[in-house]
């Protein structure tokens, strides 16, 4: 992430603050958690590592598709068992080239620049 996001005060990327929403999911009954990346895979363990129930990341913000793949592949790499994207996907120039890449990342641990090959 190039700078921290921020909502009601805190830093929305910060894996301690995404950790403290997720267990209060689930402490709330949820069976899975949609979160933020927190960036790096290293950081987004810390998040998956102590949650009890499985972690998809969101897709947060309309970004260019290498990004949006990229933090796909972090959050996995960091323990997250797949993705909620919506408008990356939804408003993407071809919905389903762009959900095929993130289907490579997901399901075959397929790299960045080959997901990339999809959008061709």
């Amino acid at each position: 992430m190039d700078k921290p996001r921020n909502e009601g005060g805190k830093n929305i990327d910060d894996p301690d603050v995404i950790l403290g929403a997720a267990l209060r999911g689930v402490a709330n009954g949820a069976d899975i958690i949609k979160c933020n990346y927190s960036g790096t895979p290293e950081s987004f363990k810390k998040v998956t590592s102590r949650c009890p129930v499985p972690v998809v990341v969101l897709g947060g913000p309309l970004v260019p598709d290498k990004q949006c793949l990229e933090w796909v592949k972090g959050s996995v790499d960091g323990g997250a068992v797949g993705g909620a994207i919506g408008r990356n996907t939804t408003t993407h120039r071809d919905p389903e080239k762009i959900i095929r890449a993130i289907q490579k990342i997901i399901h075959d641990d397929a790299s960045v620049d080959e997901a990339l090959k999809e959008l061709k």
